[in-house]
């Protein structure tokens, strides 16, 4: 438990509101990327965040404790954080990091702002670029139902670098292994969007299959398919993402409209897995690996 957190407990305990704490950070768990998170975001605020856990279990207490908090906006890491966040009562401004598939969500963007979970296509094909100098012909693999948009700014990007970018979509409900076949037919890379029906268990052994088979790397956008056998992934910086949220939580405690706050530009960690590129006998730069948040060896 940090200083500050510790700190707030005590004066809650106390009945003491403590001073000038108008950011209320609601997070469900301290495991992992989330608390990674939680610990940049109390950095950025110090005594200004109030937290509160709904990992200790009593959440009609802590939305008991939220109405009597003189926070001016809500600060949610991770899902379970964003339904509570919404559940308020008081109907503060949130703004919220590590939620996925915020799209789906229909959030409304008059009082809901968040840091995207999501890695810029331009670092990822900048990164294919760094890690693999001669591969020019790059094979896409996503849903269009969830990344036709996406795919759209990477044609531009791979046009501007000089690269090729080749389209193959797979619609969820589609039989995987005939869908991904024609994946790694003239392609230097194979690059996997972070669908469902890209990301399922079934299109992920296939895909590692075949790329040991035909020596051709997989690119993907989870650290956990990158240590089944991907190249590399790029993924969304837990700490940055905190970050990011709390400078926009403070914007919007200081009197700036939520609408009014500007979307900041997502940062990514690499995961590069040197027993794949060991495996597909590619020698990646050292420049590259040195870049590398986690190295699998």
């Amino acid at each position: 438990m940090s200083f500050w957190t510790a700190l707030s407990t005590v004066l809650w305990i106390a009945g003491v509101a403590p001073a000038d704490t108008d950011v209320a950070v609601v997070i469900s768990s301290h495991s992992g990327a989330f608390n990674s998170a939680l610990q940049a975001a109390q950095a950025e605020l110090g005594p200004r965040a109030e937290v509160f856990d709904l990992s200790a279990g009593d959440n009609s207490a802590l939305a008991n404790r939220l109405a009597m908090s003189s926070a001016k906006v809500m600060l949610a890491i991770g899902p379970q954080s964003a339904d509570f966040a919404l559940a308020d009562a008081a109907k503060r401004p949130i703004v919220h990091c590590l939620l996925p598939h915020a799209q789906r969500r229909n959030l409304d963007r008059s009082t809901v702002r968040g840091v995207p979970l999501a890695v810029d296509v331009k670092q990822v094909l900048a990164a294919i670029a760094d890690a693999l100098p001669g591969a020019r012909r790059i094979t896409v693999v996503f849903d269009p139902a969830e990344s036709e948009r996406t795919v759209a700014q990477a044609e531009a990007a791979a046009r501007t670098g000089g690269l090729t970018l080749r389209r193959l979509e797979v619609s969820r409900g589609a039989e995987v292994g005939t869908a991904l076949k024609a994946a790694f037919r003239d392609s230097d890379v194979v690059w996997l969007f972070p669908d469902r029906a890209v990301s399922s268990s079934e299109a992920l052994r296939y895909m590692m299959l075949k790329s040991f088979e035909r020596k051709i790397p997989v690119v993907v956008s989870f650290e956990a398919h990158a240590r089944q056998g991907g190249l590399l992934a790029l993924v969304p910086d837990p700490v940055a993402q905190g970050r990011a949220a709390a400078r926009l939580a403070r914007l919007v405690a200081d009197g700036t409209p939520i609408t009014e706050v500007p979307a900041p530009e997502p940062e990514a960690l690499i995961i590069l897995n040197q027993r794949t590129a060991r495996r597909l006998s590619i020698n990646i730069p050292d420049a590259f690996a040195n870049r590398a948040a986690s190295v699998i060896k």
